[in-house]
């Protein structure tokens, strides 16, 4: 017996009702609408297949591969349509609702074992395998109650993301990989508005240009513009970070270029960025939060803003720029690797060959590419976004030496002595010093040499009336070279030792004796006063010029004047002139007490 097929139910037909199911009638919600407008879109492509499985030599398969292949959709998901809708009708036809639990098939004991054992072997800082769940998870349950190890990942991944990596990784991890980013300083729309500074240590170890012996891995300091993405400076020095290297790169940063591509021999190279900056954005390293580098900015009126304490990504440019160069620095002979398990056998000592100034002018040729080629996040070049922009750059321009002098460490004095400046046994002398000895400092402050440790014999004077910098000479030492550096360095052994604890307290009581003493004494002699009688041991005799006289007889203690002096501590008195009470008016009565 064939059994008939139902006819296709049109559109008219099925606004009413389908298989015995009351569609809704009034407004419906924009979810609703959401779901009638799939449902009326699956039923197009259902009628296309009900209607050609009936042509000759078609079927219902063949139909839904067909229109398959024309729209995407899974034949299987077609034909599943297509009986739904001769069942149902366009109700059939409507998204079904995701189930927003899903709940497993193994019994509640064994889902909070494995939760547990998650928890004990997994979510900890010592970041456990997998196969630690495992066998925590088997010392919990029965032997028939083990399951797959698959199983114990899907539960894994049904935890939150950020609280696995809270626990396994720490809050500061999942910070950065969950917590949004950005937003740590303000956006810059012209040339030298907005800069950023940073130093790190270069992945790469280098040689002394004569005997080429490994020096060390060099510190790399960059200061990149953050609208024109150009390198206003870039330096390496073996230095750590420090005022001084800090006032060698902002002064490289400030300065014409020239000078430092003569010196590597790179006259080629156009690097036309110099200028001072409106704002320099820094880290709170201890050389970039110094006084030094806060007075330089001052002077030359560059605004100081920091990072926000435990957000790298305020720093981000120059950060991405520093690894940029390390990428470049890392294709060079003497690379160090990032880790022990990227070095492998690699002899870094051993094959490095690059002197300080040979390393400095390998990155300079990298920057000079890198300020031709299209920056992603501007689409121009750094040198075109420089050069498309000169009018808007800042006109002022500073000596070099004086924008030198601005950043480098200093000490200060309230007042300027009549030798000039003494310090670490020299003595610093010039005209420019001498005009200010007795005077006070014109705004209430203190007097400003600079220093640069590596000139020796010299000091730059900040003259507060005309705000510039004098050189000043060393005029004398006090102590020779020799004696300076021992003196020094046991300065340096006995730095932060402590009085020794017995002297301390040996030190107080024999002080407390003397003061004690000395109460005792002041309040004796008041008492003898108002009682109107001067204490033999209070008398004091004038120096006689002449020999002195033999005793005679022994003194008489006490006696009341005035009366006829009397002999003191064995030796009489010429005359009566010579005796001289001790005066007691300056005691106060309150050493009576």
């Amino acid at each position: 017996m064939v059994r008939s097929r139902q006819r296709c139910p049109m559109p008219d037909e099925v606004r009413g009702t389908s298989a015995g199911v009351e569609l809704p009638a009034g407004p419906r919600t924009p979810a609703e609408e959401e779901r009638w407008r799939v449902a009326y879109d699956r039923e197009r492509r259902v009628r296309r297949i009900l209607i050609d499985e009936k042509g000759p030599g078609r079927s219902r398969h063949s139909a839904a591969v067909a229109e398959s292949k024309a729209n995407g959709y899974s034949w299987r998901t077609l034909t599943d349509w297509c009986g739904r809708y001769t069942s149902d009708g366009l109700v059939g036809l409507l998204p079904r609702p995701k189930p927003t639990t899903r709940r497993g098939r193994l019994p509640d004991h064994i889902e909070t074992a494995i939760e547990e054992a998650i928890d004990i072997a997994y979510l900890t800082p010592e970041r456990g395998r997998i196969t630690a769940v495992d066998r925590v998870f088997s010392t919990k349950v029965a032997q028939e109650d083990l399951v797959d190890i698959r199983t114990i990942k899907k539960r894994i991944r049904r935890r939150d993301p950020e609280a696995v990596t809270v626990a396994r990784e720490g809050a500061k991890a999942a910070r950065e990989r969950f917590a949004p980013h950005g937003g740590g300083f303000l956006p810059a729309s012209r040339p030298l508005e907005f800069s950023q500074t940073d130093h790190s240590i270069l992945d790469l170890e280098v040689v002394h240009p004569l005997s080429r012996g490994v020096m060390g891995r060099p510190t790399l300091s960059i200061v990149i513009d953050i609208f024109t993405r150009v390198i206003l400076a870039v330096m390496l020095s073996m230095r750590k970070p420090s005022s001084l290297l800090t006032a060698q790169v902002m002064t490289r940063a400030i300065n014409p270029k020239a000078r430092w591509l003569a010196g590597l021999g790179l006259d080629w190279i156009d690097w036309p960025f110099a200028g001072p900056m409106r704002r320099i954005h820094t880290d709170h390293g201890r050389d970039l939060t110094a006084n030094p580098f806060e007075h330089g900015c001052d002077l030359l009126g560059i605004e100081h803003p920091t990072r926000r304490i435990g957000v790298p990504d305020d720093g981000g440019h120059v950060e991405r720029m520093i690894r940029t160069v390390q990428a470049e620095m890392a294709e060079l002979p003497g690379k160090t690797f990032s880790n022990v398990l990227m070095k492998a056998g690699y002899d870094s000592e051993g094959r490095a060959c690059l002197s300080l100034e040979e390393a400095e002018k390998v990155i300079a040729i990298e920057l000079y590419r890198y300020h031709h080629t299209v920056h992603s996040s501007t689409g121009y070049s750094p040198m075109e976004m420089w050069l498309a922009n000169q009018a808007y750059q800042a006109p002022r321009r500073f000596e070099p030496d004086q924008v030198r002098c601005a950043f480098l460490p200093f000490i200060t004095r309230k007042n300027i002595q009549q030798y000039g400046l003494q310090e670490n046994y020299r003595r610093y002398n010039s005209p420019e010093v001498t005009c200010w000895i007795g005077r006070r400092h014109p705004q209430g402050g203190e007097f400003i040499f600079a220093y640069d440790e590596r000139e020796e014999g010299w000091m730059q004077f900040f003259d507060p009336s005309t705000e510039r910098y004098f050189p000043v000479p060393c005029t004398a030492r006090l102590l020779t070279e020799d004696a300076v550096a021992n003196l020094n360095r046991v300065k340096r052994e006995n730095k932060g030792r402590r009085t020794p604890h017995a002297v301390n307290v040996k030190a107080e009581i024999e002080k407390q004796k003397v003061v004690s003493s000395a109460r005792a004494a002041a309040k004796k002699a008041l008492r003898a006063e108002q009682a109107g009688v001067i204490p033999t041991d209070m008398v004091v005799e004038r120096p006689s010029h002449g020999p002195p006289e033999q005793p005679s007889t022994k003194p008489v203690v006490g006696e009341v004047a005035p009366a006829a002096p009397a002999n003191v501590r064995g030796r009489p008195f010429a005359d009566p002139d010579n005796v001289v009470p001790f005066p007691l008016s300056h005691i106060k009565s309150r050493w009576a007490r």
